[in-house]
């Protein structure tokens, strides 16, 4: 495999991992729900920055996540299974999750009167679906960070003199 090709596979899987992550879909009308009232400059300008503040964040991880992990002790498995938890509760709570929620304390009447119709939200049902690929790219690295404990040489060679003693 080319070094060129090699790269083009990590950027791909790169994007594609982020991609439930970010979920564009939801996250696009909150964007303009946070820049209402801004200018189209001023609002090019948070993005970018947002987007340069992302990048620096993912290369600085990229450049010292290893020693950050191999400080702390941290296992590429145990970072799995950490990760898949985290992944798979975000992917839960946006497939399970009824949308807006209002105070116990709100009349129902008056809040029946102010409310939007949403007979049809796409949103929603992208967000169901993203939520369930979260769910189910959390459980894999559960899965696999499990299936990297389980297939350590030298685990499984402990396990085994600790049996046999």
């Amino acid at each position: 495999m080319s070094p060129g090709s090699h790269f083009l596979e990590l950027t791909l899987a790169t994007v594609v991992a982020l991609l439930p992550v970010t979920n564009p879909p939801a996250s696009a009308p909150a964007f303009l729900a946070l820049t209402e009232g801004s200018s189209q400059r001023h609002r090019h300008r948070q993005l970018l920055a947002a987007c340069l503040y992302m990048v620096a964040i993912l290369m600085t991880f990229l450049v010292t996540g290893s020693l950050i992990m191999r400080f702390f002790g941290i296992s590429i498995p145990g970072l799995r299974i950490a990760g898949g938890l985290m992944v798979a509760g975000v992917g839960s709570g946006m497939l399970t999750s009824d949308g807006e929620r209002r105070p116990d304390d709100i009349d129902p009447e008056a809040a029946a009167v102010t409310d939007r119709d949403i007979a049809f939200s796409p949103l929603q049902a992208v967000t169901k679906i993203m939520g369930f690929l979260l769910l189910c790219i959390g459980i894999q690295f559960i899965v696999n960070g499990v299936l990297g404990i389980a297939t350590d040489a030298s685990l499984v060679r402990s396990i085994r003199d600790a049996i046999h003693d």
